[in-house]
């Protein structure tokens, strides 16, 4: 079974701005330090972070459906960055990714099944009060 990322954890930038990954979720990003940190693509409210297996299959969807080759790969490229987290499972986020997603120095790291997601403390909030009733003919498709 792959990884799946689930839950959520309230972190702060330290004062050199590097950002901990927790350490339950290291382990799930797979062996190495290496991670993809960028832009949500479709929302642009928050960063994601994928493990280089994640990445590799996404890289693959962009050019199996040639979506590179008609100007995503430059949108897409330029709004990522790869990053390794130190000893203590922290990493540095480029301040241009920060500043697109709104990242202050309260953050909620989240678990999106194959990927995580950074937020800004407050916009997730007031993203994620919402009801969820949007989902709930999948839900019933599901049989949940």
């Amino acid at each position: 079974m792959p990884p799946i990322f689930m839950g959520e954890e309230v972190l702060s930038f330290d004062a050199k701005l590097r950002l901990l990954i927790p350490a339950n979720w290291r382990e799930l990003l797979g062996p190495g330090r290496h991670v993809f940190v960028g832009q949500e693509i479709k929302e642009r409210q928050c960063l994601v972070i994928y493990s280089p297996p994640m990445m590799a299959a996404f890289y693959a969807g962009l050019t199996q459906n040639k979506l590179l080759a008609n100007g995503l790969g430059a949108k897409f490229g330029s709004r990522f960055q790869d990053a390794e987290w130190d000893s203590e499972g922290r990493i540095r986020i480029k301040d241009y990714l920060m500043e697109l997603a709104g990242l202050q120095k309260k953050v909620v790291m989240c678990g999106c099944v194959n990927h995580l997601r950074v937020w800004n403390f407050e916009r997730y909030k007031s993203v994620h009060e919402e009801p969820l009733t949007e989902f709930f003919p999948v839900l019933d498709d599901l049989g949940l």
